[in-house]
């Protein structure tokens, strides 16, 4: 740019809009971070004493992988026994983002920085449904054999939801991007990243979906 001159810099007007998607998969296991691991990370941090390892309850882990959720969608503390949960459970709405914004990057070559900033899954959850959509999905527990990273097993209980829906609604912006390319998105990202627990992405086929 020459000495003296100034380069005016066009911004293009926003163009915010609202997208409800639908998207339904057959298998998904969620695991919320529980406030037990919470602990023992902070005792080992604070380099605590440890005990003996504590005897599994396996319902008890299985109750605290659930993100609980009352009417409006909000988060709240975890109840005895979810089959009587009439409010439903829900998945972070920013594994959908995370996943489509994965996608975007390995399968179509997108810039991830870029693609982050086009758009938002609103709200901090997703109401994990039944397939037909008429009420919140139930889950069911589930035992799994995980390899520890010292070498061995451990057993992991997690609820599993089958043949489950969500209702997303994405915010975007529709001077940058159109509503078929965030359809597309979803589209690879269901296939080929997935959500939650043992998703395509970290090598499973849990978590799979596809828009409805």
């Amino acid at each position: 740019m020459a000495k003296g001159k100034v380069k005016a810099i066009e911004l293009p007007k926003p163009d915010f809009r609202e997208l409800k998607v639908r998207v339904v998969g057959e298998r998904v296991v969620t695991h919320k971070f529980s406030e037990k691991a919470k602990k023992q990370i902070r005792d080992k941090v604070g380099k605590k004493p440890t005990k003996g390892r504590e005897a599994k309850d396996p319902v008890a882990e299985y109750t605290a992988s659930l993100y609980w959720l009352d009417k409006s969608g909000n988060e709240i503390e975890s109840k005895s026994d979810p089959a009587k949960h009439k409010t439903g459970f829900g998945i972070k709405s920013l594994a959908f983002k995370k996943a489509m914004v994965r996608a975007g990057k390995e399968s179509l070559g997108m810039n991830m920085t870029f693609t982050r900033t086009t758009f938002h899954v609103s709200g901090e959850f997703v109401r994990i449904m039944t397939g037909d959509f008429k009420k919140p999905a139930k889950p069911q527990m589930r035992e799994d054999v995980c390899p520890l990273p010292t070498g061995g097993a451990d057993l992991r209980y997690r609820g599993e939801f089958l043949d489950w829906g969500a209702e997303l609604s994405i915010r975007y912006n529709a001077a940058v991007i159109s509503a078929e390319q965030i359809i597309n998105l979803l589209v690879y990202a269901g296939f080929g990243v997935g959500v939650c627990e043992h998703r395509p992405e970290k090598n499973g086929n849990w978590g799979m979906f596809q828009v409805a």
